[in-house]
């Protein structure tokens, strides 16, 4: 299976994922205890994935930036589940992954082309249409107000910080003749089986706490919808993370976009489908057109 199959059935998964956690929505505003359903599944999971875990030796620093990752993601979650109240879903999801074509060139301006990192103009026109497009979603669109405007522009800087570092813990397995100060080692591939555990806890600690000051217990609805979103988020995760590994050089700036891009589509036809939220097809059509262009060009 070649690394573009992986990435689109890891968005096709997540897009599944999504659903589950608009649908959980529905009968609870607050996606506390769905999250920690969520992430206890998710963290389950790894065990399953990576099962030679438990005989690999720890590597801290591989664990201490998947954990940073974890309770970045935690912040997407809420907000997008803010967002989901004020707004229709496929355009947050919009927003969200419109932050795929950002960690580029965050990348580029911090390690250049050196360490594998190039910006071109077709990337720089993407990125415009990208920003194009947000931007008309952001105008008069029926059920979105204000607020869900500054909900789905933090989701999108939070999400942008999180992939960015999905794909800078890359460099942590690529051996590089001149050192630089954030790429504190050098380590075997093997050791990114660390990074989604990592990951999954960190967010789950970081999600129990805040889902105590609920002082309620959890729904069956909420078991339901977090163990299925849950399992599914994990599979999702596992793929995406091995098609960043295993990528050939001219595809590793195509990953992130065609998931991106996957998912958006999807998010918008179950929204469509399902809870007859308008599509805003210029927005939509500018995010996915500019996400290929900065990518396949």
């Amino acid at each position: 299976m070649n690394t573009l199959t992986i990435t689109f059935l890891a968005a096709s998964l997540a897009a599944l994922a999504n659903f589950f956690y608009r649908k959980n929505g529905e009968k609870q505003a607050a996606p506390g205890a769905y999250l920690v359903c969520y992430y206890f599944v998710s963290f389950l999971a790894c065990f399953v994935i990576y099962p030679h875990l438990l005989i690999r030796h720890f590597n801290p620093t591989v664990a201490f930036f998947g954990a940073l990752v974890g309770i970045l993601n935690v912040g997407v979650m809420w907000l997008t589940a803010k967002a989901f109240q004020k707004g229709p879903a496929g355009m947050t999801y919009a927003f969200q992954n419109g932050s795929s074509v950002f960690p580029n060139l965050i990348l580029f301006f911090i390690f250049g082309s050196a360490y594998g990192f190039v910006v071109t103009l077709p990337q720089l026109a993407g990125m415009g249409l990208v920003l194009l497009g947000l931007y008309l979603a952001a105008g008069p669109v029926k059920g979105v107000s204000r607020g869900w405007l500054e909900f789905v522009v933090a989701c999108l800087v939070v999400q942008t910080a999180a992939l960015t570092l999905m794909q800078w813990r890359c460099l942590l397995y690529t051996p590089h003749e001149n050192g630089h100060t954030l790429i504190p080692a050098s380590f075997s591939s093997q050791d990114d089986c660390w990074f989604m555990p990592a990951l999954f806890l960190s967010a789950l600690i970081f999600q129990l706490l805040l889902f105590y000051r609920e002082k309620r217990w959890i729904e069956s609805t909420e078991l339901l919808f977090g163990t299925a979103g849950g399992t599914i988020n994990a599979v999702s995760t596992a793929l995406l993370l091995v098609a960043t590994r295993t990528a050939a050089p001219i595809e590793k700036g195509v990953i992130f976009p065609l998931f991106a891009v996957a998912v958006i589509v999807l998010c918008n036809l179950w929204g469509y489908k399902l809870y007859n939220e308008k599509i805003h097809v210029k927005a939509n059509l500018l995010c996915a057109s500019g996400i290929l262009v900065a990518s396949l060009l």
